[in-house]
Order: structure tokens, then C-alpha cells, then sequence
């Protein structure tokens, strides 16, 4: 839709895939897994020196659904849940990771989610109990498919800035005014 890489785009300094992949080691995720279609030599050479994995999902053009099966399957089996960044949200800071990771372990519901301004945004924390339908997922269907097979726990959020991602130039000039 954006016409080029969004991962790529220039954000305080960096791509947008390093500002997600520094914030996701930040808060203790592992492992860190990256799903890459087109330019996966760029995306790789982005991310060489952090301690990620870069895995390829070779249906990538067929949506984002195959890029979250693709990301499930790539997780170790003792993993006991998942936190989905969007590659157009380099914004999202460690302390709403933090925060929804707490909250799992506090309330073990099988999706956390944080909802700002009466809408639920990202990221979102999925458990492992959601894992096999994830990895059924195809086409352009995302992991909001799951809200309406497991319980969603809704974590009240205070960031506005969370509900902007990148899908236009337009988003990215409002995205850069963040900076």
C-alpha cells in the first residue's frame, strides 16, 4: 500500500525495523523474530549486529496473515506467549510492552490488548493457547481474527500516538512530526 518499504523509512535517526527490533530487546522479548518478504538482504544487513532472528515468509504478497503464521511457526515450543510489533509503528515504546506482558502474567488471559480512546490498538499480546490458529492464518487476515475465539482482556492506555501507523506518505509525514 505505501509503495515502498515502510521497514526502511527514516525515524528519529533510524529505520523504522531498528527502532521495533531495539524496543522489542529493550523489554526482555526473546527471541525476536522478524519476518521479512521483499528486501530480506536490507532488512538483514538493518538488523545484523542485534540479537534477532530474520526469518523469510515467501507468501508475504498474499498478506499479513502469512506473515503471523510464519512468525508463530518460528517460535521455540516452551514459549508461553507472543507480542505482534507492526513494522509501521515504530513509536511503540517498551513500557506498553512491559505492561501488557504483566498483565499476562497476572490475568493469564489469552489476549492482551490496549485500548486507547475506546479503540483497541497495538501491539498485541497473544498467548500460547492462541498459537494454533495463528498458524492457520492466511491471506490478508491478522491476528484481530482470533479476538472473537478467545478471551480478550483490554489493558485502558493513555498514548494517543499508538493509534497512528503508516500506510500513506500522508501517515509518515504526521508519523515524522512525532520526532
Amino acid at each position: 500500500r505505501y509503495g515502498s518499504p515502510k521497514v526502511l523509512l527514516p525515524f528519529r535517526g533510524k529505520p523504522f525495523l531498528r527502532h521495533i527490533a531495539e524496543t522489542a530487546i529493550m523489554t526482555g522479548l526473546y527471541p525476536v523474530v522478524i519476518i521479512a518478504g521483499s528486501e530480506i538482504d536490507r532488512i538483514s544487513k538493518t538488523v545484523e549486529d542485534l540479537p534477532v532472528m530474520v526469518a523469510i515468509n515467501q507468501r508475504w504478497a498474499q498478506g499479513q496473515g502469512t506473515s503471523v503464521s510464519e512468525g508463530i511457526k518460528n517460535l521455540p515450543d516452551k514459549i508461553g506467549g507472543a507480542v505482534f510489533l507492526l513494522s509501521d509503528q515504530p513509536q511503540i515504546t517498551p513500557t506498553i510492552i512491559d505492561t501488557l506482558i504483566q498483565t499476562h502474567r497476572t490475568t493469564q488471559k489469552p489476549i492482551i490488548v490496549p485500548v486507547i480512546d475506546a479503540k483497541r490498538a497495538n501491539p498485541v499480546l497473544f498467548g500460547k493457547e492462541c498459537f494454533s490458529k495463528m498458524a492457520e492464518l492466511d491471506g490478508d487476515v491478522g491476528g484481530r481474527s482470533l479476538f472473537n475465539h478467545f478471551p480478550v482482556h483490554e489493558v485502558p492506555w493513555y498514548d494517543t500516538s499508538m493509534l497512528q501507523d503508516v500506510d500513506t506518505q500522508s501517515d509518515y509525514q504526521e508519523l515524522l512530526k512525532m520526532e
